[in-house]
C-alpha cells in the first residue's frame, strides 16, 4: 500500500495530488499508477501556487481591461467622436509597435545568441539524436537501388542490342534472307 503524500500546506491542496488511486487501495497496478506518479512529480515540481485573492484580483483586472475595450470600440462607433477616437487608438498602436519593436532590437543586439546556445544546448547531444534518427541505411539502400535498377535497365538493352548484331551477322553470314 501507497504512503499518501502529505500536502504543503493545508490550505492551497491541489485536488489531483490528493486522490487516492483504486490500485492503491487493491493492491494491483494499473495504468492509473503511472499517471498518477505523473501528476504527483508535477505537483511536487511546480511552485507553490499563488493566493486565491491575488488570483481574484488579476481575473477582475482583466474583466475590468475587457469590458473598457469593449467599451471604446463601441464609442469608435459614435458618429462625432468615433473617428477620432478609432485613429488615436490606431496611432497609439503603431507607436507601440514601434516602440516594442525598438526595445527587442536593443535586447537581440545584446544578447549573444551563439553563447547562449553554446551554454543552454547540449550540441553534441543533439546532434547525436538526429544522426541516431536518420536511418542511414534504408537511404543507402533507396538510392543504391535506384542506380541498381538503372544500371540494370542499360545493361538489358545494350545486351539486346549486341544480340541483334550478332544475330544479323550470323545471318549474313549463312547468306538467311531479313525478316
Amino acid at each position: 500500500m501507497k504512503a499518501a503524500v502529505p500536502p504543503r500546506d493545508c490550505r492551497y491542496r491541489r485536488p489531483y495530488s490528493q486522490k487516492l488511486s483504486i490500485s492503491a487501495i487493491s493492491g494491483k497496478s494499473s495504468a492509473n499508477d503511472a499517471a498518477a506518479a505523473r501528476v504527483a512529480h508535477y505537483d511536487a515540481t511546480m511552485p507553490d501556487p499563488v493566493h486565491p485573492a491575488v488570483t481574484v484580483a488579476l481575473g477582475a483586472v482583466a474583466t475590468a481591461c475587457d469590458g473598457a475595450a469593449v467599451v471604446y470600440r463601441g464609442a469608435e462607433g459614435l458618429p462625432v467622436v468615433g473617428s477620432w477616437l478609432r485613429r488615436s487608438r490606431l496611432e497609439l498602436q503603431s507607436r507601440g509597435e514601434r516602440v516594442l519593436a525598438a526595445g527587442i532590437e536593443v535586447i537581440l543586439d545584446e544578447l549573444d545568441l551563439n553563447a547562449l546556445a553554446r551554454q543552454r544546448i547540449d550540441l553534441i547531444g543533439l546532434a547525436n539524436e538526429v544522426v541516431d534518427g536518420i536511418d542511414l541505411p534504408a537511404i543507402i539502400r533507396q538510392s543504391t537501388d535506384s542506380v541498381t535498377a538503372e544500371v540494370m535497365s542499360d545493361v538489358r538493352t545494350q545486351s539486346e542490342r549486341a544480340d541483334d548484331l550478332v544475330s544479323g551477322f550470323v545471318d549474313r553470314l549463312l547468306r538467311r534472307e531479313p525478316p
